[in-house]
């Protein structure tokens, strides 16, 4: 996927399918990675700028998201997690 328009086609399209099959859309997950904000852990992280890409994608259709963590070492990868957790999950999980 190329662009958020290809994703909400791609998306509409596998819900379509479902349908037509007999199957449930939400009964199925839909996972992507947020391009939104950089990544956890590196300098130029923006929590507030992931955070919006997640909202996003969430009005999409996306489920789940993938984070890529850094893999130079055990003590960054522990770094950025928490990192993540303080200014990403905790942000969410202090909208709902």
């Amino acid at each position: 996927m190329d662009s958020l328009d290809a994703l909400a086609a791609g998306i509409e399209d596998l819900r379509a399918r479902l349908a037509a099959a007999g199957r449930d859309p939400d009964g199925i997950d839909v996972v992507f990675n947020n391009f939104e904000g950089g990544n956890p852990g590196s300098d130029d992280f923006d929590a507030d700028a992931y955070l919006a890409g997640v909202e996003k994608l969430a009005a999409l259709g996306v489920t789940w998201l993938h984070v890529t963590l850094p893999g130079d070492s055990l003590a960054h990868a522990l770094e950025a997690t928490e990192q993540f957790g303080k200014t990403v999950i905790a942000a969410q999980h202090g909208s709902n």
